[in-house]
């Protein structure tokens, strides 16, 4: 009589056990030490777009990111976001969550800002829920890059900010003005770090778009990184309305109270 398939995964010999449970250990140490390392995150500066009427458009923000990892390890992952404003002055922007995406099941999230209501919409499409909050702040609907006051009024004590107009420059065929803030930290300020810390970050706006098109940001903190925005394929016309209100089967959440 033939002997069962199955008979020599039954029959494992003794002296392998201790072996498969080290190794069991092992991995699931690896893997939390690799989640630890994915869960200490600064999210990248977003393009900032203005609720300008009358000029609608759709586009992409490629966002290439480099970062050295607590464990040492360097990763430089490029996502792409949806950004677009339709004719009423509606802005929908995209955000995946760098370095814990899966490409085939990737975490992002839409905020769109309508400034006809004066509400903004967060829509996150792995819990099918919208939030829907009031919005009355002008600077909401009037985008445009801080001059550097702002930074310097809500800096850390101890932390030099200085800002630097970078002139004109041609973008894709977009003229632009370029930006440079510099934060500078005495020693002290992170964890660890003995030597002054400087974080840059370089924007180019598009007056004409109303939007920024490039950004460029250095950021020594681990969780943070290098980053670079680019606004591309950029399609002027109306976008599809659907895109600028929750999906049918989406729960709403009323937060505006």
């Amino acid at each position: 009589m033939t002997a069962p398939v199955y008979s020599f995964a039954i029959q494992k010999p003794i002296y392998m056990r201790p072996l498969l449970r080290s190794l069991s250990v092992l991995l699931l140490v690896a893997a939390s030490l690799l989640w630890a390392d994915m869960q200490l995150v600064i999210m990248p500066k977003e393009i900032g777009v203005s609720s300008r009427k009358h000029r609608p458009f759709t586009a992409l923000a490629k966002t290439t990111l480099t970062r050295v990892f607590p464990s040492g390890t360097q990763r430089t992952v490029t996502v792409e976001d949806r950004v677009a404003r339709d004719g009423e002055g509606r802005v929908l922007r995209e955000q995946h969550l760098p370095w814990t995406e899966d490409p085939a099941d990737p975490v992002y999230y839409v905020n769109i800002l309508d400034p006809k209501k004066m509400e903004s919409i967060h829509l996150d499409p792995q819990k099918h829920l919208a939030i829907v909050r009031r919005v009355d702040q002008r600077y909401a609907w009037d985008y445009i890059p801080y001059d550097g006051t702002q930074y310097r009024l809500t800096a850390k004590p101890g932390v030099t900010v200085h800002t630097e107009l970078l002139g004109d420059r041609q973008i894709d065929g977009l003229k632009c003005w370029g930006q440079r803030t510099t934060y500078l930290y005495p020693p002290g300020t992170f964890k660890g770090n003995p030597q002054p810390v400087t974080r840059i970050w370089e924007v180019w706006y598009a007056k004409d778009l109303g939007s920024d098109v490039r950004i460029v940001a250095h950021d020594p903190d681990p969780k943070g990184g290098d980053q670079q925005t680019d606004l591309i394929g950029i399609v002027y016309g109306e976008p599809v309305p659907s895109i600028f209100a929750p999906p049918a089967e989406y729960s709403i959440q009323d937060a505006r109270q």
